[in-house]
């Protein structure tokens, strides 16, 4: 059976019976899982199907480099899940087009409190995923993580989506290396797959898949969507507060100047003509008014309504009348059609007796089984006298 290796001497944190438990279970379905803290050789390297490093804190020798780079030509796959990876680590991701970059950050608080455990929503940059999850919607947890720079041959898989910022930068990126099936995979997220954050959103679907497109081969991305994937470019935005602080001259060309250096200001736009001074001051002598200073005249406003005053006790507000309902006699409404005859019977006289056999129709359905053009008391009592011979035919028979 092969053999999937958890680096996991770099960083105590992320060890396998500390946060991995959940994460080993899967990945044991597929593979052995072995946990290693020693030098990185070939010897090690000869059985393992996956390499796997969480977080790694401290770097790998130079001589290890060439190792990795080895396993991976003949069809290995290497795995990175981490914030930020050593130099000789990061020379070997950047190597392929994936290059860590800053923290993501959620700006309004969608399902977590904290604005560095992000819900990716709407972030599948590759269809294979989806068609995997059988979900067009899924959203994952991104906890504590960063964006990527991904460049040929490196494809971004998923992207922070429209609810974090950066918006809709790549956080997963997979490079395929070689002619043997060899594999290069960076989260930038080493937190996604731990016991705390496996279970929450669609993430283990996610480490279901990635083991299936990595280690079993038995699942692979779409190659539209990664020859064109649709993320959002890196843009940045000016720092206004230094460029402030350095002023630079205008190089506008301006108008020629004249031979004659007072001409060149306009006086007559900027000036104050003083010759009407005393004609002005004059004035007040010939219209007989008094040459003091203008008195400030307080304006009186008409006002439509009395002022008020102060009420001495509060208003009592009185509580609006009850809604005008219909109303009608509760006997009347509920009362048996034998009932409801006798009623009629006692207060219709006698010389009113066709709204009688009419009102009675009513009450006993008569009315309604008769066209519109025979609804008189002639043609009711017709009706009532045929239906009683029926009945005295039937009951006869």
């Amino acid at each position: 059976m092969s053999v999937s290796l958890i680096v996991s001497g770099h960083y105590d944190n992320t060890s396998i019976s500390k946060k991995l438990g959940y994460f080993t279970t899967i990945l044991g379905a597929q593979t052995e899982v072995k946990s290693h803290k020693g030098p990185i050789t070939d010897d090690v390297l000869k059985n393992a199907k996956s390499l796997w490093f969480f977080a790694p804190k401290h770097d790998i020798k130079p001589e290890e480099l060439p190792v990795i780079e080895s396993y991976i030509q003949r069809g290995g796959a290497v795995l990175f899940l981490s914030t930020a990876l050593p130099p000789v680590l990061n020379s070997l991701v950047k190597k392929y087009g994936i290059l860590i970059h800053e923290d993501i950050i959620s700006p309004t608080y969608i399902s977590y409190i904290d604005p560095r455990h992000i819900t990716v929503q709407g972030g599948v940059v590759n269809r294979a995923i989806t068609e995997y999850t059988k979900d067009p919607k899924s959203t994952f947890a991104y906890p504590n993580g960063r964006d990527l720079e991904v460049k040929p041959p490196a494809v971004p898989l998923l992207a922070s989506g429209l609810s974090a910022y950066p918006l809709n930068r790549p956080i997963v990126a997979y490079a395929s290396i070689g002619q043997n099936g060899g594999t290069l995979t960076v989260f930038g997220s080493f937190l996604m797959f731990t016991d705390e954050w496996i279970k929450k959103e669609a993430n283990e679907m996610l480490l279901k898949y990635i083991i299936e497109l990595v280690i079993t081969k038995q699942q692979t991305i779409n190659k539209i969507d990664a020859e064109h994937p649709e993320i959002t470019e890196r843009w940045y935005t000016p720092d206004v507060q230094s460029m402030s602080e350095k002023f630079r001259s205008c190089i506008q060309e301006s108008e020629k100047l004249r031979a004659d250096f007072p001409q060149n200001f306009e006086r007559g736009l900027f000036k104050m003509d003083m010759s009407f001074v005393a004609d002005v001051q004059n004035l007040a002598q010939t219209l007989g008014l008094k040459n003091e200073p203008l008195e400030t005249v307080k304006p009186q406003f008409d006002t439509a309504l009395p002022p008020l005053t102060p009420a001495v006790f509060p208003p009592q507000m009185r509580e609006p009348p009850g809604p005008v309902l219909e109303l009608f006699d509760l006997d009347d409404a509920f009362a048996s059609p034998k009932t409801r005859l006798a009623q009629l019977a006692q207060r219709t006289p006698p010389k009113n007796a066709e709204k009688f056999i009419i009102q009675a129709a009513k009450i006993l359905g008569i009315l309604p089984r008769l066209p519109e053009d025979k609804q008189d008391a002639k043609h009711v009592l017709e009706y009532v006298f045929t239906q009683v011979v029926r009945w005295k035919r039937q009951s006869q028979e």
